[in-house]
């Protein structure tokens, strides 16, 4: 068996070191640092159904996102299991007599031309000028019967092209074809790409592969004029893209969000990893512009082969480049990854190397812990601030931070910036004047769809989605340059992350690993219990547990984890010290089509939204427990006869037993007028009176 002449090659790996292949760190794959979208697996689950049929033959809805992305017609677009299927069927459907491939490149591209019996000539890129493409000597080669071609960036030296200056050049030379492969161009802020705007007599190839982290999904397409797409198409087999593939690329295509984070991350990434290697000595490293670095070891003592051999008895891989054309055995390539992986390379580096004491170039690193939720208000800003004054309390330096914060109103600083109050609360917390560094973004909503933007403590103008997202990379720079300042004066930094409003990663870990969020649920029953145990030895006269996830859920989901811990928790419930037993509230948030269920999960009272017909509520869960529900707290808003109106039906509706706590659903609104509240309460105090009395 020929063998395998890429990096990635995981299975290869593991034999040659020994190791599992999950011990083994691949820098030897280019492939997103960020990883897979948080959306593919339920993409993939949502589709598994249909893999009883066969793919669509024509891949429609993937061709049609490809048009809509690059903005150009469907009949010039190519979709395959890979980019490499669609490069290999090229030459084969031309009918060129020659390919031209400046060199060092893509191997694959001369085994393409040659499957094809096409004779190829390479042009060498020199040394002494970074491997830079030359056009006039690419020029020099070209006679009218040949495929070129290139890599933009390219691999290995992920260095780009003149974009203009090789459309000029197809220009002159129209019976060449030019196979511009922008495998890599994904990852390239602001590159100038051929995919929309290229000659007719230039093929571009893209790939999904790298830049979403699904190489072992394959999907990748290429723009054509229609006359070349249609000569590719003839010789392509049926079904080359599989069902979930085209799922996958469909919703790949229109995640601009993904995208935007991924090149503003490798930015970053990149110039770190870049730095570092450049302060280890024998290291020269090339300024590739896409998601790998090649780097050439200046050392008589050591080649790039026996470097790796080393760095992979530690569990790294990297890729040698001494199989690249124009290229020795003192070149190797490493993929950027994430930035504590990075680390970890070019310390082993500098240990392999034996180069002794050696400090990262960068600075000096501070400790930061993050607490994240799998819901809104799941008490992060809370966490956030305990943990704060734990840590100053044990003698540490701690300051607060969150990156981007939603509020309607803000705190202004001494010095006369916003941000957000939580962030104010924190800082209070460490005993620190607020500061914006600690909250550099702030969204203050204008409309449904558009928000001021506070950045650093300053507005920067009002902004829809869309306006905003095209904004992100300056400002996430403003939020790198925030966090990195407060690192330099603190010990150790709190951030509080993200939340999330459809707890999509505990739903899909619901569905995917049962057994996982099984015992996490009994974690938290146990840590609840406790929590209201101790909350009724203080002397609380009745604890509420609120579900806040479970009208989310389907039957048997909400049966097994939110069901099943509430009842959990109420069955460890302790009485008061003075042996009274203490009243208990439950509510589901959204969970009006679980009321029976919960009636009987052994809570005295039954909490309602005001979405929730109580007398309906009242029917169907008998006289067994109280109900506790609800009046839209924007009634209060109205008039005083509304108020009244609203409060007496809520009173009405609920009857007289087993009882009843009228409450206001999310409180009261800021605007709420006084007077209005003191209706309410006449209105409640005088139907409930009303209510005994008549029973």
């Amino acid at each position: 068996m020929e063998p395998h002449r890429h990096g990635g090659n995981l299975q290869q790996l593991a034999r040659a070191s020994g190791k599992l292949q999950r011990e083994i760190l691949d820098f030897s794959a280019n492939i997103n640092p960020l990883g897979p979208p948080e959306w593919l697996r339920s993409v993939i689950s949502s589709h598994v159904s249909e893999l009883v049929h066969y793919p669509d033959p024509d891949a429609s809805m993937l061709i049609d996102a490809v048009a809509a992305h690059y903005k150009i017609p469907a009949d010039e677009i190519l979709v395959g299991n890979g980019s490499t299927e669609i490069l290999y069927l090229l030459p084969r459907a031309l009918s060129k007599g020659c390919a031209v491939i400046p060199v060092p490149a893509y191997a694959d591209y001369e085994r393409a031309a040659e499957l094809s019996g096409l004779s190829v000539e390479k042009v060498f890129l020199k040394e002494h000028q970074g491997f830079r493409l030359d056009m006039a000597q690419l020029e020099s080669k070209l006679k009218g019967d040949e495929l070129v071609f290139l890599g933009q960036p390219n691999n290995p030296t992920g260095l780009p092209c003149d974009v203009q200056a090789l459309r000029d050049l197809a220009g002159k030379h129209p019976a060449t074809v030019f196979i511009v492969d922008e495998a890599f161009a994904d990852f390239v802020e602001g590159l100038d790409r051929l995919a929309a705007n290229r000659p007719a007599n230039v093929v571009v190839l893209c790939s999904l592969t790298k830049f979403y982290a699904i190489p072992g999904l394959r999907l990748g397409c290429a723009m054509a004029d229609r006359d070349t797409a249609a000569k590719v198409r003839r010789v392509m087999p049926p079904w080359t893209v599989n069902t979930l593939a085209q799922a996958v690329g469909v919703a790949a295509l229109h995640d601009a969000d993904y995208a935007i984070q991924t090149r503003t991350l490798l930015r970053h990434l990149r110039a770190r990893l870049s730095a570092e290697l450049l302060s280890i000595p024998g290291l020269t490293v090339y300024p590739g512009v896409a998601n790998f670095l090649l780097v050439r070891l200046d050392r008589k003592d050591i080649d790039a082969p026996t470097l790796a051999r080393r760095l992979l008895t530690r569990g790294l891989a990297i890729r040698v480049c001494n199989n690249f054309d124009g290229l020795d055995a003192r070149f190797f390539r490493l993929a950027v990854r994430t930035e504590e992986e990075n680390l970890r390379l070019c310390q082993a580096f500098s240990e392999t190397l034996g180069i002794p004491g050696r400090r990262p170039a960068g600075a000096r690193r501070t400790p930061a812990i993050m607490f994240q939720g799998t819901s809104s208000n799941a008490g992060k800003s809370i966490l956030t601030a305990a943990l704060c004054r734990i840590l100053l309390q044990d003698g540490y330096r701690v300051a607060p931070f969150k990156s981007q914060n939603m509020a309607l109103n803000s705190f202004v600083t001494r010095a006369g910036g916003e941000m957000g109050r939580a962030q104010v609360v924190q800082a209070q917390a460490c005993r620190l004047d607020p500061d914006v560094r600690m909250n550099p973004i702030l969204l203050k909503p204008s409309s449904d769809t558009g928000a001021q933007v506070i950045v650093g403590g300053q507005p920067v103008g009002n902004m829809d989605v869309m306006q905003y997202i095209r904004f992100k990379p300056e400002a996430f720079g403003k939020a790198q340059e925030a966090f990195a300042s407060l690192c330099q004066e603190h010990d150790v930094i709190v951030i509080e992350g993200a939340g999330s409003p459809d707890y999509a990663a505990v739903r899909r870990m619901a569905h995917g690993r049962p057994d996982l969020l099984q015992r996490l649920v009994a974690v938290n029953a146990r840590a609840v219990a406790a929590y209201l145990n101790e909350q009724i030895a203080a002397g609380a006269d009745a604890v509420m547990l609120f579900d806040t996830w479970g009208g989310l859920l389907t039957a048997e989901a909400y049966r097994s984890f939110s069901l099943a811990s509430m009842r959990s928790v109420l069955a460890a419930l302790r009485p008061a010290p003075d042996g009274r037993r203490i009243p208990t509230i439950v509510f589901t948030k959204g969970g009006g089509q679980w009321l029976d269920a919960i009636a009987a999960c052994g809570a005295d009272c039954v909490g309602l939204d005001w979405t929730v017909d109580l007398a309906e509520a009242r029917r169907r869960v008998g006289a067994g427990v109280a109900l506790q529900g609800n009046l839209d707290p924007l009634v209060l808003l109205t008039d005083a006869a509304a108020v009244a109106r609203e409060a007496t039906a809520v009173v009405r509706a609920a009857g007289p037993a087993p009882g009843h706590i009228f409450n206001l659903g999310h409180g009261i609104v800021p605007a709420t007028p006084p007077e209005n509240v003191a209706v309410l309460v006449e209105t409640v105090h005088r139907e409930s009176r009303a209510g005994r009395t008549s029973a």
